[in-house]
This record gives C-alpha cells, sequence and structure tokens, in this order.
C-alpha cells in the first residue's frame, strides 16, 4: 500500500486512520482477488454484459464492505470526511490516492450519512429468508407432487 504524500496533506490524522483501515480491510478481505476473477471473467465474455455489470456491482459492494470496517474501527464521520476529501482532489490523484475515491463514491457518502433503520433491515432479511424458503421449498414440493 502506498500513500502519496498529496493524500496526507488533504487528510488529517483520524480521518488517515480510518482511510488506512479501509484498505487494510480491502486486503484482509482479499477483494482485489475476487475482483480479479470477476474481471477475468468479464473479459473473457465480452458479449454476456451480466459479467461486466457483476464486477462493476461486486466493487461497489466491496468498497462498501470495507467502509464499514473503517467504520467500526474509527467512525463514521472520519471515514466521511476522508473519502470527501479524497474524492474532492485533483483527478490524478483521486484516483491514485489509495484507492479510497472514485468507486461509487456518491453512494458510498449516501449510505454513511443515511444509514438503513433497524426496522427496514429487519423487514429486508425477512423477505430474503421468505425468497430463500421458497427457492428451497417450491422445487421438493413439485418434487413430491410429482411422484404421489
Amino acid at each position: 500500500m502506498v500513500v502519496t504524500t498529496a493524500a496526507l496533506d488533504r487528510l488529517d490524522e483520524p480521518q488517515l486512520a480510518a482511510v488506512l483501515a479501509h484498505e487494510y480491510a480491502h486486503l484482509a478481505g482479499r477483494h482485489h482477488e475476487l475482483l480479479m476473477v470477476l474481471r477475468a471473467i468479464a473479459a473473457s465474455l465480452p458479449r454476456l454484459t451480466l459479467f461486466c455489470t457483476a464486477a462493476e456491482m461486486v466493487a461497489d459492494l466491496l468498497e462498501m464492505c470495507a467502509d464499514d470496517v473503517a467504520v467500526r474501527r474509527h467512525g463514521k464521520m472520519a471515514l466521511l470526511r476522508g473519502l470527501l476529501a479524497l474524492s474532492g482532489a485533483p483527478p490524478a490523484m483521486a484516483s491514485t490516492a489509495l484507492g479510497a475515491a472514485g468507486t461509487a463514491t456518491l453512494a458510498r457518502a449516501s449510505r454513511l450519512t443515511n444509514p438503513i433503520s433497524r426496522r427496514r433491515r429487519l423487514h429486508e432479511r425477512v423477505i430474503l429468508a421468505t425468497a430463500i424458503g421458497f427457492a428451497v421449498i417450491t422445487p421438493l414440493a413439485l418434487g413430491l407432487v410429482c411422484h404421489l
């Protein structure tokens, strides 16, 4: 990991700690390996746009996962300010400075400032569990009905 002097100039100590925690989360989660595989599949199957879209969406989600780790360690505001400081950097720096800027920056900032309520999160989990239940039970039920 390389921290440029431009990034050091733009970030105060809490922001730098949060941004570094974000980057360490990428390394610990081996996000680069997952993205390498997804991008290789997308490049080898360019006609199947699903893989290109999946690689982009997974990259955005991995940024948010790393954000979550940094927030747990350093707080929401330190990461948000660091993210905004780097995204406001000149284009040459924003694309290379720690990798913390440029990927769905607006969505990430919005997610940090407007967290999902517990009630909504519970509601989404119930819907997901129900959908998974139906996905498992439906083939079993059809198999039983067909063999009666």
